[in-house]
C-alpha cells in the first residue's frame, strides 16, 4: 500500500529537481597578485579585478582587451580615504563570465600618450564553463 502512495510523488519530484535553481553565482575578486596567472569560472560568476592607481598622475587603468567570454558590467575609482591628498586609490573593473576562453589585459596609461608603452600592465588568462 506504501508503495501506491509514493508512486503519485515521483513525478513531481522529478519536476522540482529539473527546476530547482543552479549553484549561485560566485563573485571571484582578483588584484595585483594574480597578474600573469590563469582562473576558471562558471558562467555566470562575476570577476572583479581591483588595482591600485592614482589618477592624479594622470595615468588610469583601462581594458586593452577581453575576451568575448567577459561581459562588462561596471568599471570604477574608489577614492582614498579623506584627508590624504595626492594619495593613490583602486580601480575596480566587475565583468560577468559566460562560457568561453580567452585573457584580460588591463593598462596603466595616460590616454593622452598615443603610442607610448603602459606603465603596467595587468593579464589574466580565464577558462569559463
Amino acid at each position: 500500500m506504501r508503495g501506491r502512495a509514493i508512486r503519485p510523488l515521483l513525478p513531481g519530484l522529478a519536476a522540482a529537481l529539473l527546476l530547482a535553481p543552479a549553484a549561485a553565482a560566485a563573485t571571484i575578486t582578483v588584484g595585483p597578485a594574480a597578474n600573469g596567472s590563469a582562473r576558471e569560472l562558471l558562467s555566470g560568476d562575476t570577476l572583479v579585478v581591483r588595482l591600485p592607481g592614482n589618477p592624479t598622475t594622470g595615468y588610469r587603468w583601462a581594458v586593452a582587451a577581453r575576451p568575448a567570454a567577459l561581459r562588462p558590467l561596471r568599471f570604477s575609482y574608489e577614492a582614498p580615504p579623506k584627508g590624504r591628498l595626492g594619495q593613490g586609490g583602486t580601480y575596480v573593473f566587475r565583468f560577468r563570465a559566460r562560457a568561453g576562453v580567452g585573457t584580460l589585459r588591463l593598462a596603466y596609461a595616460r590616454p593622452w600618450e598615443k603610442g607610448k608603452p603602459p606603465l603596467r600592465t595587468f593579464r589574466l588568462a580565464l577558462l569559463i564553463r
